[in-house]
């Protein structure tokens, strides 16, 4: 994942809470759209990235559990269900770790893709204002 882009988006985002949006002129209007635009087919790529590793780090989690599980049930020692279970999860912690982790960029990356397109929205809907505006005369 790269930090810089999501670090410029959430600068873009810091400005626009922070400034009021009648207060931007068109032309600052538009090319944030675009750097938007670009940035947000950046973070769809992001998610096709993460998504699958994501996915396979689930797999590994569970194959590799389902192998320790078997083996401490198999085991000479007399071990109750739990007993493997525990000694299961005990192993697999570092995979569950990781898994988490990737789960939660992907969260993440999804949620700023939607905050984007959702200022996009916005950004557009302001042009199409003031473009109505500027047909009406009411602004020279």
């Amino acid at each position: 994942m790269n930090k810089e882009i999501i670090e410029k988006i959430n600068n873009i985002i810091d400005h626009y809470r922070n400034t009021e949006i009648v207060k931007l002129d068109g032309n600052f209007l538009s090319q944030t759209a675009v750097k938007l635009a670009a940035y947000k087919v950046n973070l769809g790529e992001f998610i096709g990235e993460i998504e699958p590793k994501a996915n396979a780090k689930e797999i590994e989690r569970k194959n590799k559990w389902s192998d320790l599980y078997a083996e401490a049930r198999q085991s000479e020692e007399k071990r109750t269900v739990d007993d493997c279970k525990a000694i299961a999860d005990k192993q697999v912690r570092k995979l569950v770790s990781a898994e988490i982790n990737l789960k939660n960029d992907l969260i993440l990356v999804k949620n700023l893709r939607q905050d984007v397109g959702d200022l996009i929205s916005t950004i557009q809907s302001r042009l199409s204002y003031l473009k109505q505006e500027r047909q009406d005369g009411n602004i020279d």
